[in-house]
């Protein structure tokens, strides 16, 4: 019985092109991880169920166009690793519900369009963070 099972750990699996409805069962995930997996074209909004995520790393993919807006509902999430995507055009609008968030990794060579990205920051002090946003508000 896999139920207490706490990593998602999936690399190079070049035909995988959906990820199956039954990962979603599998309520105790803490880390999940999906890398090099070149033909996945799309993640199941369902991910946003597991609330107990503390990482998710979906890096190096090469056919995923978006990622679910439902992905704002993580609150427990510490990293989030998104780097290396050559389809990925846009970002979920909103990343408010991110209040555990640590560090966030973006690298995306394709993006078109960030008309709205709103990250509400709990630690008002942080310098690098003041640092961030007025960089960010600057190329606006």
């Amino acid at each position: 019985n896999f139920i207490s099972l706490t990593t998602f750990e999936l690399k190079r699996c070049k035909s995988l092109i959906l990820l199956p409805k039954e990962l979603s069962n599998f309520i105790s995930f803490t880390t999940f991880e999906l890398k090099r997996c070149k033909s996945l074209i799309l993640l199941p909004k369902e991910l946003s169920n597991f609330i107990s995520f503390t990482t998710i790393d979906i890096s190096w993919y090469l056919s995923l166009t978006s990622l679910p807006n439902e992905l704002s509902n993580l609150t427990s999430l510490i990293t989030f690793d998104i780097r290396k995507y050559s389809s990925l055009t846009s970002l979920p609008n909103e990343l408010k519900g991110y209040s555990s968030l640590a560090s966030l990794l973006i690298e995306l060579s394709n993006l078109t369009s960030l008309t709205i990205f709103n990250i509400d920051v709990k630690d008002t002090n942080n310098k690098k963070i003041h640092k961030l946003v007025e960089s960010v508000s600057k190329k606006k």
